[in-house]
């Protein structure tokens, strides 16, 4: 950035001179001071945030570790889930909804068993 001035012995002449470069670095560094602390702000928060979820996602379910929670069946031949959870369910539970606890309780992606599984049975009041 240029500026004029007006120099007094000789009054035809309009001299430029260039701004110094200790102002405009000064704002320079101003400038990235104030972005890199808004940078590392925003890595702290994201890490922050990505931490929490991290631990929400693998923080298991408590009555998975408590064995007051549930009980144990051993699978027979023949034995199919839908019979199990129609015989461990509450009279008053869906059994769908028993079925859907039992699958997530003993991590299953399908109704599919087998003899000899052991599964863990949650305990309703």
């Amino acid at each position: 950035m240029y500026i004029g001035y007006y120099d007094h012995t000789n009054s035809s002449t309009i001299h430029t001179y260039k701004k110094t470069t200790f102002q405009a670095d000064r704002r320079s560094k101003r400038y990235r001071t104030k972005w890199l602390r808004l940078l590392v702000i925003g890595v702290l928060m994201l890490a922050a945030f990505t931490s929490g979820a991290i631990i929400h996602a693998y923080a298991g379910d408590k009555s998975v570790l408590d064995p007051n929670t549930y009980s144990k069946v051993i699978v027979t031949s023949g034995d199919t889930l839908w019979r199990i959870a129609d015989e461990y369910a509450p009279e008053h539970e869906d059994i769908r909804h028993y079925l859907n606890d039992l699958m997530k309780l003993n991590k299953l992606k399908s109704s599919t068993i087998q003899a000899g599984d052991v599964l863990l049975l949650p305990k309703r009041d």
